[in-house]
């Protein structure tokens, strides 16, 4: 197990999951970090790879990941990003239920560019989904927007 996970149960036993979720870390995300075979859903694994950048497990990012979005993969961005995320809102998902092969889900991340930022920004996206040998991978972003933001 990696210091980073070692960490993240650690700090989230008891504390709600960065994903939104209303769960408990240790009821939630922290279950698809530790073995991502549990991962059942497209929407699972958002919510998973959303926590995995608050939580910075670019193992569980990379891992959760194929071409083309492979290819922007960068370990160094996600350990040392001065970004501070705030929300996950899933706006609409489409398939990508247990029985599907594919799926998408269009969500908003909001996040403040540094620690010491006031004015948060907001990013809609629309993610594609694919599984393969059952397991669901992220694939690619389909469609990209910056959103004002009216998060407090």
């Amino acid at each position: 197990m990696s210091k980073k996970i070692v960490y993240a149960k650690i700090l989230f036993m008891t504390e709600l999951c960065p994903c939104n979720s209303s769960k408990k870390y240790s009821q939630c995300c922290q279950v698809f970090h530790e073995e991502s075979s549990k991962i059942t859903t497209t929407e699972q694994l958002l919510r998973a790879r959303y926590s995995a950048f608050v939580l910075k497990l670019p193992q569980f990012i990379k891992s959760t990941m194929i071409e083309p979005a492979l290819q922007a993969y960068d370990e160094n961005f996600i350990l040392n990003s001065p970004i501070q995320w705030q929300s996950l809102e899933i706006l609409k998902t489409e398939r990508g239920g247990s029985e599907d092969t594919l799926g998408t889900i269009t969500f908003i991340v909001t996040c403040l560019e540094t620690p010491e930022s006031t004015q948060p920004f907001s990013v809609e996206e629309t993610s594609l989904f694919k599984r393969i040998n059952g397991q669901w991978m992220y694939e690619k972003a389909i469609a990209l927007k910056n959103k004002p933001s009216s998060n407090k």
